[in-house]
């Protein structure tokens, strides 16, 4: 079995593609694993392919059939959403449509954002605590329990912030990107609904404050 065959049967139909990545044979090249299989056993394929001629993982199957990867973190995060749509303050805005609607006072984009960030990068060795967001008239605070990667600290991210703008900051300053907290918090505040206070752009004691 080579490499090839397996980009082949990715290119079928999804049924037939399960059919026949069920049919090839494992060897250096390919593997299939169980969607419940942990990531440190998961790595050590993925680290055995990239130190040799590479190759390829499929998750989900697994001794002759599917097994599916678990979307407990996907359940638990739409329910979140779900939460805080309907514990989020509201305002009323006057639409496109030429009416006034309510619309949420930090806009729903923003506040995502930080959740599904809070979700991903948490760290899942920290037993006994969880994701938490707190609501307030005028700001959402999300926490994230953990520390920062390796020996990474807060002044080592304070120092990264002043790096030359990447191609997704110029993208985004060009709004060729889609809105990001800091381009919601900027159309808040010219239109005078917020207010920012701090001793610099780079300050990380500034906050934001509802008119």
């Amino acid at each position: 079995m080579l490499p090839a065959d397996a980009d082949r049967a990715l290119e079928l139909p999804a049924d037939e593609a399960v059919s026949r990545l069920l049919e090839l044979p494992e060897n250096q090249w390919f593997e299939r694993k169980s969607g419940a299989i942990k990531a440190t056993d998961f790595a050590v394929p993925l680290i055995a392919m990239a130190n040799s001629e590479g190759g390829m993982v499929v998750v989900g199957l697994s001794e002759g059939k599917v097994s599916p990867v678990s979307d407990a973190a996907a359940n638990n995060l739409r329910q979140a959403v779900s939460a805080i749509d309907m514990l989020m303050p509201q305002r009323r805005k006057l639409t496109e449509s030429g009416r006034f609607e309510a619309v949420q006072m930090i806009p729903k984009e923003a506040w995502l954002e930080g959740l599904v960030n809070a979700v991903v990068h948490r760290s899942y060795s920290i037993g006994g605590d969880h994701i938490r967001v707190e609501i307030f008239p005028n700001r959402v605070e999300i926490t994230s329990p953990g520390r920062f990667p390796g020996a990474m600290r807060l002044l080592d991210t304070m120092r990264m912030a002043q790096r030359p703008l990447g191609t997704g900051q110029i993208l985004e300053l060009a709004g060729l990107a889609r809105p990001t907290v800091i381009r919601h918090l900027q159309r808040l505040r010219d239109a005078g609904l917020i207010t920012w206070q701090g001793d610099s752009p780079s300050d990380p004691r500034a906050t934001w404050h509802l008119n």
